[in-house]
């Protein structure tokens, strides 16, 4: 999805269209989730693709540009 588009790699697994079943949706889940390792790189990735689409005051930056037009 577009997370793994922004991060230039693959942060999260893709369940696309036939891929989309329960038990592969489940079985990445649990994995995820019961391995603290694979858990905390995916958090860290998340947080650099936050950071991508958000950069530090941003929003505050453009309000001072628009107040100052």
């Amino acid at each position: 999805g577009l997370v793994n588009i922004v991060a230039g790699e693959e942060v999260v697994p893709e369940f696309v269209q036939f891929g989309a079943e329960p038990k592969r949706i489940a079985a990445a889940a649990t994995d995820i989730l019961s391995d603290k390792t694979k858990s905390d790189s995916i958090k860290n990735k998340l947080a650099l693709v936050k950071d991508k689409l958000y950069p530090d005051a941003a929003a505050s930056r453009a309000a001072k540009s628009i107040l100052n037009s």
